[in-house]
């Protein structure tokens, strides 16, 4: 699986392929115009074509070129049920069509499998996020952090969720900080530097 597709950039970040900011901001709701919830682990890239005829689907009918997906996915999941590639891969797949509750079963299931995963338990994060269930998001981060204390995507999250989701500025504080410790260069390390001042300053983000 490839790093860095999640970016909960300006609400949250997930790690797969790229940073997808624009595909990012079309699928999550923003909290500010600065931050946003990033995209799978390892989710291959969405299509930039849109769907054909998406428009004129009933409502809550997957998109053509998500069906499409599943369509391919899913029978292989059949023959293969515990197999984790493709358990994320469906996983994703709904992360990237917005649907987060399904989502959430899959990536469950692939953790079953590969429990410390991290990419994948920050997707799940970003799922327990974008459905509210903000303490749930924090223990899977958490979980992740456990492992892994370098993830940087965890720590982006964990800072985004600590701020927006329970209004814990000096928490989100000290994830962005750890993770300017270990990655300076992080590619949305302006933003942070940004964010810190201002939370420093006293000021909302």
């Amino acid at each position: 699986m490839e790093n860095n597709k999640r970016f909960f950039f300006a609400v949250l970040i997930g790690v797969a392929v790229g940073f997808l900011a624009g595909f990012i901001a079309a699928l999550q709701w923003q909290t500010t115009d600065s931050f946003s919830v990033a995209p799978p682990a390892a989710a291959t890239p969405p299509s930039s074509k849109p769907a054909e005829n998406s428009a004129a689907l009933p409502e809550g009918h997957p998109r053509v070129d998500m069906q499409a997906e599943l369509d391919r996915l899913l029978p292989q999941l059949r023959t293969k049920p515990k197999d984790f590639d493709l358990l994320s891969q469906v996983g994703n797949v709904y992360y990237d069509g917005a649907r987060f509750g399904e989502a959430i079963t899959y990536y469950e299931k692939a953790l079953e499998i590969k429990p410390d995963d991290p990419m994948v338990r920050t997707d799940l994060a970003t799922c327990f996020y974008n459905t509210k269930q903000n303490e749930r998001a924090l223990q899977e981060l958490d979980k992740v952090l456990t492992v892994k204390p370098d993830f940087t995507q965890a720590l982006y999250n964990l800072g985004v969720i600590r701020y927006f989701g329970k209004n814990d500025r000096s928490g989100a504080q000290a994830a962005w900080e750890k993770l300017l410790q270990i990655d300076p260069n992080y590619s949305a390390a302006a933003q942070i530097k940004e964010s810190i001042a201002k939370l420093k300053a006293g000021q909302n983000l």
